[in-house]
């Protein structure tokens, strides 16, 4: 006596998607990803970029930078115009420490940092305004 196994299978799939699509919260992820698809793509490269930063951390680590270097041109730029500002207030021993700083985590995640140098330059070439 053959029982029907795979159509069982089958029957529970279907409730089971039905049950998903019928969910709240998958409803309301769907609608702001519809409604914001900027941010839904930004999302989605960085969590890409972080999972690649594991098995392929340059490729990872421009993912992550140009998601960075576009969302924070505007404040990246204006911390690099202001730095004779930022030394006259912090002192010449606190910024060559920050320095020092950034050069070691140049050093170690180079491609973070092109990355997010690309992504401010293009956003500033071909969107001065922005």
């Amino acid at each position: 006596m053959p029982t029907d196994k795979p159509e069982e299978e089958k029957s529970k799939i279907s409730k089971k998607l039905e049950d998903l699509k019928a969910s709240e919260k998958l409803e309301s992820i769907y609608s702001y990803a519809q409604s914001s698809t900027r941010d839904t793509l930004a999302y989605v490269i960085l969590i890409t970029g972080l999972v690649l930063l594991f098995f392929h951390p340059f490729i990872g680590g421009s993912l992550i930078g140009l998601i960075g270097g576009l969302y924070f041109a505007k404040e990246i730029t204006e911390f690099a115009r202001s730095t004779q500002e930022f030394l006259e207030e912090y002192g010449m021993v606190r910024s060559l420490v920050f320095g020092g700083g950034l050069l070691g985590l140049f050093i170690s995640a180079p491609a973070i940092f092109i990355g997010a140098a690309i992504a401010i330059g293009l956003k500033t070439i071909l969107l001065p305004s922005a």
